[in-house]
């Protein structure tokens, strides 16, 4: 049986559960709907200026793409379900590249707005826990460049060290960004919209959580199988 053979056969016997599809779908659904409310709710509050770029392309970011990419590679996603193991690395890193590059705008966005306005920079917890997830985030993609390239790093680190401590550095920028987004909800968002930004908190951290224990989950299932080998 060839290499594509097998992914094949892998992929079919890999297909997640109805209740695994359920949660999975529900999980994204509820993600987007969150990340397309921030979108609408700034640009409502303060029109379409420099800053509303900050937390309309961080909610993209995170919420939808990152989270994509880390469903996906822990075969959670169901938008990558039925693809081989190779397919969904190449996706992976495609959602992660865009989730970076948005990221970066949106970081970029608020550091220039605050010039422009002469406002001072991280004085708050939101702005604090911001920049250090943000250079997490950085942090994370060298890992995962250097996971990629795992086999020419056999010297200097085994493979599944780097698969494994990629998983769960990747789980803990997840939960410092969900974190720093929902310190932004409450410091942001007013009494007129109490219940819905509640809700929201609830379904990123709820989110993340499945999210996070997911990619836990399989980065030790592929430790052990590597070290099996």
């Amino acid at each position: 049986m060839g290499k594509n053979q097998k992914d094949e056969a892998k992929s079919k016997s890999e297909k997640l559960k109805t209740s695994t599809k359920f949660l999975s779908g529900l999980v994204q659904l509820a993600l987007t709907g969150v990340a397309v409310f921030i979108v609408f709710k700034t640009v409502q509050d303060a029109g379409i200026i420099l800053y509303t770029f900050h937390p309309s392309l961080m909610a993209i970011g995170y919420l939808i793409l990152m989270a994509q990419g880390i469903l996906g590679m822990s075969n959670r996603s169901i938008f990558t379900e039925s693809i081989s193991h190779d397919r969904r690395v190449k996706l992976h890193w495609i959602s992660q590249t865009f989730a970076l590059i948005l990221i970066t705008i949106a970081q970029t966005s608020i550091f220039v707005n605050k010039n422009i306005n002469g406002y001072p920079h991280y004085q708050t917890i939101h702005s604090i826990c911001g920049l250090v997830t943000y250079i997490m985030t950085l942090c994370g993609t060298v890992g995962g460049i250097c996971n990629n390239y795992s086999s020419s790093l056999r010297k200097f680190m085994k493979p599944v060290q780097l698969k494994v401590g990629h998983g769960f550095a990747g789980s803990l920028v997840y939960v410092l960004a969900s974190a720093t987004i929902c310190v932004g909800i409450n410091q942001v968002w007013g009494e007129d919209v109490a219940q819905i930004k509640l809700a929201s908190i609830a379904v990123i951290l709820i989110s993340a959580l499945y999210i996070v224990s997911a990619s836990i989950k399989t980065a030790l299932a592929r430790a052990a199988s590597m070290s099996k080998k």
